[in-house]
């Protein structure tokens, strides 16, 4: 880990003002110069170049922390294990090594910590979710690092695939059983009379992973360990986290495709309701994904008629399908909404002007729209 040492901003900062200061000494009529700063020309010249230099050596140092910290990012995606050891070796730094300890407080037994945390990480299921967002860091560094937004998109098929990832380990986490959970099982197989009630928190080891997952990776104990606070800050329209479904697929991967190649958006569209699909039920209990199905699931699935709709992407079935589901459906709660997105389609194609039906303003939204 000696490559999360880098060169201190402050030192720099320091060596830069220990450097003007004797020019500072030589100028007790400063505050008569017409400068802002009160300086003579050759004083702010001096400052100037000494400022340019701090930046300057601070850009190659940035340069070279992101290029570190991607490449080690990368090589501990490569297995759990290795971001299991990246992720205790980062712990240290941040809670141990970086925390001023009073002179006179008893060591820590650093051992039973780390075997603290390798059992709380087994219990949690929170190994895979740590290698997934080391890659996405890894990735988003290399956004970061990307000269322009070509280069940033070709990075979306390694986005896409992290995304389905993530939502496959969240529906695996969900389903596996918690280690009370087996505790129990193993009690009752010994004694059938026992009826202490099994955990059956939908979170159990699925929490684990979501709270990995969802966390905003320049947010990250990674993050933390290398100090990219200090050196860099996410691109816009960039995901912070490979669950941020609506950001990657909406505005991400779908704004590109409705540019590029918009035959493949019905596949997207199927894909990104799939992914929130598996996110819900890995945390909702039965009752609440139901709902979700029958109340959001299916706005996701008018969302994705309208867009290939209005992209011409088979219109005559995406209309029929608008159509259909208006029908169909005459208690969703989003019915109003889709009265007016039907009433304005009518209104672009005979040119009228769109009369305001329901309470929320007639609308065809251009992208599928980021309901979560």
């Amino acid at each position: 880990m000696h490559c999360m040492s880098t060169p201190s901003t402050l030192s720099l900062l320091l060596g830069a003002t220990l450097c003007v200061a004797p020019v500072f000494s030589q100028t007790p009529d400063a505050a008569a110069s017409d400068d802002p700063l009160g300086l003579t020309p050759d004083e702010t010249s001096s400052l100037l170049n000494q400022l340019i230099k701090v930046t300057q050596t601070f850009d190659a140092t940035t340069k070279e922390v992101l290029a570190s910290a991607r490449a080690r990012f990368n090589t501990a995606a490569a297995s759990e294990a290795a971001a299991t050891d990246l992720y205790l070796a980062a712990w240290k730094i941040v809670n141990i090594d970086r925390r001023p300890r009073p002179a006179d407080a008893e060591p820590l037994d650093e051992d039973e910590i780390k075997k603290q945390l390798v059992e709380t990480m087994e219990e949690n299921g929170a190994a895979p979710a740590l290698r997934i967002q080391l890659a996405w860091l890894a990735l988003s560094i290399e956004a970061v690092e990307a000269p322009d937004d070509a280069a940033r998109l070709a990075l979306y098929p390694r986005v896409r695939k992290l995304a389905q990832e993530s939502a496959n380990l969240l529906q695996l986490a969900a389903g596996a059983e918690t280690k009370e959970d087996r505790i129990v099982a193993i009690v009752r197989e010994k004694n059938p009379e026992d009826r202490r009630p099994r955990n059956r928190d939908q979170n159990r080891l699925g929490r684990g992973v979501r709270e990995v997952l969802g966390q905003s990776v320049f947010s990250s104990l990674f993050a933390q360990a290398y100090q990219l606070q200090n050196y860099a800050k996410l691109p816009k329209n960039w995901a912070r986290s490979p669950i941020e479904f609506a950001m990657i697929y909406d505005t991400m991967l779908m704004t590109q495709c409705r540019l590029e190649k918009k035959q493949d958006l019905p596949e997207l569209w199927d894909e990104w309701i799939a992914v929130e699909a598996a996110e819900k039920k890995a945390t909702l209990d039965e009752s609440a994904y139901l709902l979700w199905l029958a109340t959001a699931g299916k706005d996701f699935q008018w969302r994705k008629q309208l867009d290939l709709l209005r992209n011409g992407v088979t219109p005559t079935t995406a209309a029929g399908e608008l159509l259909r589901m208006a029908q169909e459906n005459p208690n969703h709660p989003s019915l109003g909404r889709w009265m007016n997105d039907l009433t304005a389609l009518k209104a672009e194609i005979t040119g009228e002007s769109p009369r305001n039906q329901g309470s929320q303003p007639a609308q065809i939204p251009e992208t599928g729209g980021g309901t979560r």
